[in-house]
Formats: C-alpha cells, structure tokens, sequence
C-alpha cells in the first residue's frame, strides 16, 4: 500500500481459495485502511452464506462471515458487493447489488445504465421472494442457507476425498464453492 493506493479489493470467503477472514484479520485490515484515508474498501461477500465449519460466529446476519463494512469507522469508506446468482444457483440472471454511503453509490447509479442491462421484474420480483422466503425452514434445515451450506460442504468432502483417494492433496475450503489441489509433478 502506498499513497497512491485507492481501493483495497477485499473477497471473504475468498474466491477462489476458500478463505474466510477472521475477525481479527479484518480488524488489522480495518487498521490499515483507517491509516490510510485515500483507500476505499470494495468488500465482496458473495459467498458468505456458504462459510463452512464456521470458526467464530459472524455478526447477526450469516453464520462465520463479519461484514467489513460493519467494523467500527468502515460504513463511510467501504462499498459492499453481493448477489443471488451463487446463492439461488441463478448466475446467469446476473442480478447482484451493491450496498455503501451515498457518495460511492450515487455515481455508480448514475453510470451502470450506460454499462449494464436491467434484470426483466419477473426476475427482481422472484429474487425478492426467494430472499425473503430464504431464512425460513427448507428440506428439514432451520433455512435455505444452513441447507445451501450443508449440500455444499457435502460435495466438497466427496471432492477432497476423491482427490485425496488419488494421491492428490488440496487445500482446506472454508467457504465458497471452489476447491484448489496441489496437482503432483508428472514425470514424463
């Protein structure tokens, strides 16, 4: 980070690696950017209901993932991303948003129309219902999102297990739905 330095990219659960920022990391990141006042944040949370074997226990609003934009003296410098697309298996609906102050927000909304198409309301109006429908109970889970984290840590287990099976070690996921292995040297 120098002077120069405007926006820190910030991905928990990071993709494509799977790491989930701890509290404490995000605090020490907090610092940095408190430091430094020409930074603002752009915190990608897609993937933050999908955070498996949590290790702490998040804020209110998902289990393991904290919210940068929460930290103390972040709200005024952090743009928030997020979408349905990975969280309602719907990518190519494309419908996400983006949460911050004001001053970040309002020439973005002034600038996407110029850049990106609209979702059809069919498509916002069945989003707006599947979020509101999403925290209550699923398939016998409490919500949608314990069932969207259960069926995903299940497949990334099979995954890991099948590559290790094969001799093939990778590196423990904690959230998302990526999976890197360390492929061995093939002699040839």
């Amino acid at each position: 980070i120098t002077p120069k330095t405007k926006i820190l990219l910030l991905n928990s659960p990071h993709n494509p690696t799977g790491k989930v920022f701890t509290l404490k990391e995000l605090e020490a990141i907090a610092d940095i950017v408190r430091e430094n006042p020409q930074i603002t944040v752009i915190s990608d949370e897609v993937y933050k209901f999908t955070i498996y074997n949590a290790k702490e226990r998040g804020d209110s609003t998902t289990t393991g993932h904290y919210h940068f934009a929460r930290l103390p003296d972040m709200w005024d410098r952090t743009i928030t991303l997020s979408s349905c697309g990975k969280t309602f298996s719907v990518t190519g609906w494309q419908v996400g948003w983006m949460i911050g102050p004001s001053k970040y927000i309002q020439p973005i909304q002034n600038v996407i129309p110029c850049l990106q198409f609209c979702a059809s309301t069919p498509i916002q109006q069945a989003l707006t219902y599947a979020l509101k429908q999403a925290d209550q109970p699923y398939n016998n889970y409490n919500s949608y999102y314990e069932w969207l984290r259960s069926q995903f840590n299940e497949k990334r287990e099979i995954l890991e297990g099948g590559l290790s099976h094969l001799g093939i070690k990778s590196i423990q996921s904690e959230g998302g739905f990526f999976l890197i292995a360390h492929l061995p040297i093939i002699d040839s």
